[in-house]
């Protein structure tokens, strides 16, 4: 099943069983973002588009972004020839959300994964962070153990969604970190003995 929600000179977006499929057809600007963003019949899946994928400085370029809702998350994922982005917002009862970002260099073969939280306000009381470059130089530090658990848990979620394969290739996104990791400690080992394949 496939709608199409919008096509314009800008912007397609297509809704599938599963997933939207945001597809941004040239660069455009902060302004023209807004307007299309304020369509009164966009804004449930406009809302769900996390600026950290969208924008690049004040420039959103050229680019394709998957919106995957699920339960009380919600998913972005963007691929390019060089980057991998993925950010998971969960909402609890009490309105509070946690947040995760993983960004993978693949030219580099490095990645950064991050975890906020955040209030029923929005105001982020928590950050962790781990950068696979420079580990050991950053204020919000989070060990790699907690890194690859968050890693772990973001791949469980996703393999529950019955089109993923449509969108990211999973077993090459797990060994694509665990394979730099794998003899690294036996905490990590732990975790990556879990076969999830």
């Amino acid at each position: 099943m496939q709608e199409v929600v919008l096509e314009n000179e800008y912007i397609d977006i297509i809704k599938k069983s599963d997933y939207i499929l945001f597809n941004i057809k040239a660069d455009i600007n902060l302004e023209t973002f807004i307007i299309i963003k304020n369509i009164e019949y966009l804004k449930n899946i406009t809302n769900m588009i996390s600026s950290n994928i969208l924008f690049d400085n004040e420039i959103i370029k050229k680019k394709k972004v998957y919106l995957i809702k699920k339960d009380n998350s919600i998913f972005n994922i963007y691929q390019s020839d060089n980057f991998i982005t993925i950010e998971v917002k969960t909402k609890y009862k009490n309105d509070f959300i946690n947040e995760y970002i993983i960004e993978i260099n693949k030219i580099k073969e490095k990645y950064k994964i991050i975890n906020m939280k955040h209030d029923n306000n929005y105001s982020t009381y928590y950050i962790g962070e781990y950068n696979s470059e420079n580990s050991y130089d950053n204020y919000f530090k989070m060990n790699r153990y907690e890194a690859l658990k968050i890693f772990k848990n973001v791949i469980s979620k996703l393999s529950e969604i019955n089109s993923i394969d449509e969108i990211i290739d999973l077993v090459d996104l797990f060994y694509y970190l665990y394979d730099k990791e794998y003899k690294l400690d036996n905490k990590c080992n732990v975790i990556l003995n879990m076969t999830l394949f």
